[in-house]
């Protein structure tokens, strides 16, 4: 594998490891923040359907008309844990609906506190009303839906950043390796005895001070070879 590869592939494997390393942050980070973004809204929706679930009011059709108006699923539940009102469930499907009491967010509702849920399949709020409880819920595959298509985003923007990295490298590569391998080949004429070889490819920086510094070293062996080839030839008329 020559230099130009080898530039080449180390600035492929940079590109790949910082894109997968920054899709895996941002997605967990994204994820995280829509969560709690999304716990917040339910807050105030759980709210605003206290406010409207009045003795007077059938919790049912209350449940299915909040809901409809937030698009989220509303539950209310009485102050002895029976599930009066739900917009996914009517009829004997509603009546049939086991106690809700023992889920952790409406037993923190039910002790006055704002009730979270974030490990029971939904994201859901319950807080206190005057009736009973209001839990607010949504699927959270509504969240992971969102961060991974903004993890797709990031892998297909990285994607994108190595192919023109892999370019520009490319192009950087081929600038510094064919200097590099002209020299290559001078210092190799040179250490057979061709001292008439030059270097012929000008480089910035340091590779064309090296090849400046290769063209000095041919000059000053040739110089010397041919001040050798003197004295030995007047030594040789010399001694004839």
């Amino acid at each position: 594998m020559n230099l130009g590869q080898r530039l080449v592939l180390g600035a492929l494997a940079v590109v790949s490891v910082l894109v997968l390393a920054l899709a895996a942050i941002a997605g967990d980070r994204l994820r995280e923040r829509l969560t709690e973004s999304t716990l917040r809204d339910l807050e105030r929706e759980a709210r605003l359907a206290a406010a409207s679930w009045t003795s007077r009011a059938d919790p049912d059709s209350l449940a299915d008309a909040m809901s409809a108006l937030l698009g989220v699923q509303v539950t209310l539940i009485d102050s002895a844990g029976r599930v009066v009102g739900d917009s996914e469930f009517d009829g004997p499907a509603l009546l049939a609906l086991p106690p809700a009491k023992a889920s952790p967010e409406v037993g923190a509702a039910r002790r006055g506190e704002t009730g979270r849920a974030r490990e029971t399949g939904s994201l859901a709020v319950a807080i206190r009303s005057g009736p009973g409880v209001v839990r607010a819920a949504v699927d959270p595959r509504r969240v992971e839906e969102v961060a991974n298509g903004a993890r797709r985003d990031i892998v297909f923007a990285g994607s994108i950043a190595a192919i023109v990295a892999m370019l520009l490298a490319l192009a950087f590569a081929r600038s510094i390796s064919r200097p590099v391998v002209e020299l290559n080949a001078v210092a190799r004429a040179i250490s057979a005895g061709d001292l008439a070889r030059r270097p012929t490819l000008a480089a910035p920086g340091e590779v064309g001070e090296l090849a400046a510094a290769l063209h000095r070293m041919a000059e000053l062996l040739a110089n010397r070879l041919a001040a050798l080839e003197r004295d030995d030839a007047l030594t040789t008329a010399l001694l004839e």
